[in-house]
């Protein structure tokens, strides 16, 4: 039977992914923290910021979407795991050879295990997802209650812990840049 491409769907995912992408420039390129103050270059960065912050979960809906009728294949989540682990390494060995980042043991360990770790979250919830898609749980349940119900608990764990970890370190930085930017204000820096 061929399926037929759901162009609106497809082109909703596009979007998605620029959205995602413009997330990640603002915040990972500093221009949250440079844009704090009332100005209309701030009100634009942070529109920007607001209006992307649906992507992650339009990207999630429609991943799910396609999912529904998937049939599970432990082939596709070791794919997955190498495509990740893959990037990760590409990604941690020419931040290396640029200077970037430092030399550790903790940071190879992290790199190596991308999904574990939590160095991508979004692949190891899109792994998660896949596993507990509605249609993969009557086929995998004893596999499910013996293995994978343990992997699932330490996974959460460690998702909540970087989540908790990112929230309070952004309000952290945050509150701290606002701090430090009103003393030099008032020290005319």
């Amino acid at each position: 039977m061929k399926t037929k491409r759901l162009n609106n769907i497809v082109f909703l995912r596009i979007i998605s992914m620029y959205m995602i992408l413009v997330l990640h420039y603002l915040s990972f390129g500093g221009f949250l923290l440079e844009h704090t103050g009332f100005s209309i270059s701030s009100a634009i960065v942070w529109f920007l910021e607001a209006l992307s912050f649906v992507a992650v979960n339009c990207y999630v809906l429609i991943s799910g979407y396609f999912l529904v009728d998937a049939k599970f294949k432990f082939e596709k989540i070791f794919k997955i795991c190498l495509q990740t682990l893959f990037y990760t390494l590409i990604v941690y060995i020419t931040l290396l050879l640029l200077n970037k980042t430092d030399i550790s043991i903790m940071s190879f360990i992290k790199n190596c295990l991308p999904i574990t770790s939590g160095t991508y979250w979004f692949a190891t919830c899109y792994i998660l997802l896949y596993i507990l898609s509605p249609s993969n749980i009557s086929s995998i349940e004893l596999l499910f209650n013996i293995l994978i119900v343990p992997v699932i608990i330490f996974i959460c764990m460690s998702l909540i812990d970087k989540i908790r970890e990112y929230i309070f370190n952004y309000m952290y930085k945050t509150q701290l840049y606002s701090i430090i930017e009103k003393k030099m204000r008032c020290l005319n820096i």
